[in-house]
């Protein structure tokens, strides 16, 4: 089952993905950061990538979200080490598939 994060963007997220991301971030010294790179996941796993028109939906949404569940707001800047991390991180696998099979 897929779920809107906000009203304000189209993109959706399957819900138990949701789940885990947002119980490995409760659990996270820094929850913000966690929830961004565990948010992508789900993203490239569902679109295959092409994340460059949703940076702002994800770092809106987890700003939203550590503000509601009484977390510290994380700087614009840690969100977007997460996102390089993980668009760099799947790169790497990418890489590394595309080599396996040849």
């Amino acid at each position: 089952m897929q779920v809107k994060l906000l009203e304000a963007y189209d993109l959706t997220v399957h819900k138990d993905g949701l789940r885990k991301a947002i119980s490995a971030a409760k659990k996270s010294q820094k929850p913000g950061y966690s929830l961004c790179y565990n948010l992508l996941l789900l993203h490239i796993n569902i679109f295959g990538g092409g994340f460059s028109s949703y940076g702002v939906f994800f770092i809106d949404y987890v700003v939203v979200w550590c503000k509601r569940n009484g977390h510290p707001t994380p700087l614009e800047s840690s969100l977007n080490d997460a996102i390089t991390e993980r668009i760099s991180y799947t790169n790497q696998i990418k890489m590394a598939l595309k080599k396996q099979k040849n």
